[in-house]
């Protein structure tokens, strides 16, 4: 990975999506890999942050040094997700005293979605409460319990580093949080109710805060209006894209028979919907996903021709890396082990 330094200091590195092999994902054009999948090409460009190895490194290690992993298979697990790197791809221009933070946020969220899988949903709301209480700093944590302690510090880190942005990122938080014990998660949907129950599953107001933070921007309640559209256009693109990759993911918790690990996935939606083969369901779905990248474009172009402003083009510019970078990352952790 090169680096590029500017006077501001280091700049994002495009990085090229894998042709052949789980790694080499540096020299060849986005979507060439997909060929024997017949996914079909993009137009979008995928970066990761320059600082993307000595952060994820940092941020892995912190967490093996202090998570109760209970056993070395799960540690090992741990390291294949590489949680770290997804935040990295998602926000390639982070400013560099807020992506460990980040990283630490995004990395304890999804090791605690893995704890809720575990978990009934009463069961799971109530352990999300008493997150959502310690993130907002109202109660003390108890020292002995990883979850606890780490929920809270990085959100008093969060806070000491951009209080007002950090607060606005609270709720959306705790929205993607509770989206997880959603009783909707238990109820059969068709395809447009859920994409619409989604845009909360998938945090896209928690990720679009997010944008804000990692590059300090204050959007007026008049741009946060302009650019709802464009993001909900593109929660539905990476909601998608994910369902397809972590499908096999997903029918494996659904083997454990857990309350709250029901099938809820767009490619099981079509294919029973249109009646056709899961393959068949993720191949409608990928091209599904090129088009909404086409309407992305649109979108964007309609509202900057409104108001254009460096700020929201900054903004769109990462709305854009976030689709990208969820693509590359899901199609390469080992998080989402494939049958392809």
């Amino acid at each position: 990975m090169s680096t590029t330094t500017t006077e501001q200091g280091p700049v994002a590195t495009t990085v090229a999506a894998p042709a052949v092999g789980f790694k080499s994902y540096k020299t060849m054009p986005f979507a060439e890999c997909f060929n024997k999948l017949q996914i079909p090409a993009t137009a979008f460009t995928v970066r990761t942050h320059p600082l993307t190895d000595k952060v994820s490194d940092a941020v892995n290690q912190f967490f093996l040094d202090v998570w109760p992993f209970s056993s070395e298979k799960g540690r090992k697990k741990f390291l294949g997700a590489d949680f770290p790197r997804f935040v990295c791809y998602y926000f390639p221009n982070a400013l560099e005293d807020r992506l460990k933070l980040v990283c630490e946020v995004i990395t304890h969220l999804f090791i605690i979605d893995d704890v809720l899988e575990t978990m009934s949903l009463k069961d799971g709301q109530a352990f999300n409460n008493k997150l959502i209480a310690l993130a907002r700093g109202e109660v003390q944590p108890d020292r002995s319990s990883p979850p606890e302690w780490i929920m809270y510090d990085v959100w008093e880190g969060m806070r000491k580093c951009d209080k007002d942005l950090a607060d606005a990122m609270l709720q959306p938080c705790f929205d993607f949080m509770k989206a997880q014990t959603d009783p909707r998660r238990l109820t059969k949907m068709n395809l447009e109710q859920y994409l619409e129950y989604r845009l909360e599953d998938v945090g896209k107001q928690f990720l679009s805060a997010l944008i804000c933070f990692t590059q300090r921007l204050c959007l007026t309640k008049e741009e946060w209006a302009l650019v709802d559209p464009v993001d909900k256009n593109s929660a539905r693109h990476i909601s998608v894209i994910n369902d397809i990759w972590s499908y096999d993911k997903e029918l494996k918790a659904v083997a454990l028979n857990q309350e709250g690990s029901t099938m809820l996935n767009a490619v099981d939606i079509l294919a029973d919907e249109a009646s056709m083969p899961i393959e068949s369901a993720k191949r409608v779905l990928y091209r599904l996903c090129r088009e909404w990248e086409i309407v992305h474009e649109t979108l964007v172009a309609d509202v900057l021709a409104q108001h254009d402003s460096p700020k929201l083009r900054a903004y769109f510019k990462e709305t854009e890396y976030q689709m990208s970078g969820n693509e590359i990352w899901s199609r390469l952790t080992l998080r989402y082990p494939q049958t392809h």
